[in-house]
């Protein structure tokens, strides 16, 4: 992540910076602390604010429960009822690749990739350290890194869009995972490398833009939360039943004042993403495995009392 080391690249009267060989002014600069020998040492004040931030964040008794109740039960991917559900992306190339990389002398891509995040996530929570942190480290490089499942592009242009006046700079080059989301093909590979049946479905949050019908792949790729004109829709809600999955769009909420003196559906449009031929039971879930099991289990010990 070196290129987002900045600061060592501002002037000396720290009113421009200089990236790539161009130079462009700053506007609204905030570095009269910045040391220009030493860009990224921090002053004393600045470490108090630091100090009492981190103070903040880990005594406090709610955000850890809420951490730890992801940490239980959250997961970077979710395989459910055939279906395969994911925040952000997998990283890959232009042609659909997954992007490889290598930690600690192993080759990590796809799901591997996905399975090791996991890993340090949770090793992370259960061995919390100060200091320099390979696995703090690496949460970091998860939250903004181009090679992340979490983020899925190639930079945070935050300082770009503080503190420089250029369009071209400030974008944020999605992977490509996004472009190729509408082929057949790249969701079945997907699919593939997940362990998942040809007939399941990806069900998709982040998304960043949803210009085009947020269904595609041939029913394959669906896109739950992507950003839209919130002026025409107010998002999408999945719905999986015996029956089948449908995608209902929803109308803006604007007050609830409006929506009492309307008394109008919140729902714009449903769509159908599957339709049972025959209605599922509980049997057909993976709930419905896990009795199943259960049934199996007793039925032996059962068997052994006779």
């Amino acid at each position: 992540m070196d290129d987002r080391l900045l600061l060592d690249k501002l002037s000396l009267d720290k009113n421009s910076i200089t990236i790539d060989g161009k130079t462009y002014p700053i506007k609204n600069g905030c570095f009269q602390s910045v040391n220009p020998a030493k860009p990224y040492q921090i002053t004393h004040s600045e470490q108090i604010v630091i100090i009492d931030l981190i103070n903040q964040f880990t005594h406090s008794n709610k955000l850890n429960e809420h951490m730890w109740f992801m940490q239980d039960n959250g997961s970077m991917y979710l395989k459910h009822n055939g279906n395969m559900l994911f925040h952000g992306c997998i990283p890959v190339d232009k042609e659909g690749n997954f992007l490889k990389w290598q930690i600690d002398g192993r080759e990590y891509s796809g799901k591997s990739l996905c399975d090791y995040y996991e890993y340090i996530l949770k090793d992370g929570m259960h061995h919390p350290t100060t200091g320099d942190c390979y696995n703090s480290d690496l949460i970091w490089y998860m939250w903004e890194g181009k090679n992340s499942p979490l983020f899925g592009k190639d930079k945070m242009a935050t300082f770009e869009r503080y503190f420089i006046d250029d369009k071209d700079l400030q974008k944020e080059t999605l992977n490509p995972f996004f472009a190729l989301s509408g082929k057949e093909w790249f969701a079945d590979k997907i699919l593939k490398e997940f362990g998942m049946n040809s007939r399941g479905h990806i069900i998709n949050g982040h998304t960043p833009t949803v210009e085009e019908n947020p269904i595609q792949a041939n029913n394959k790729f669906v896109t739950v939360n992507g950003l839209s004109d919130m002026e025409k829709i107010g998002g999408y809600t999945l719905l999986f039943d015996s029956f089948g999955i449908r995608l209902v769009t929803l109308r803006p909420f604007i007050s609830r004042k409006q929506e009492i003196e309307e008394m109008s559906d919140v729902v714009i449009e449903k769509q159908i993403v599957e339709h049972s031929a025959e209605r599922k039971t509980v049997s057909d879930t993976d709930y419905g495995q896990k009795i199943k099991l259960q049934i199996k289990k007793l039925m032996k010990q059962l068997e052994e009392l006779q």
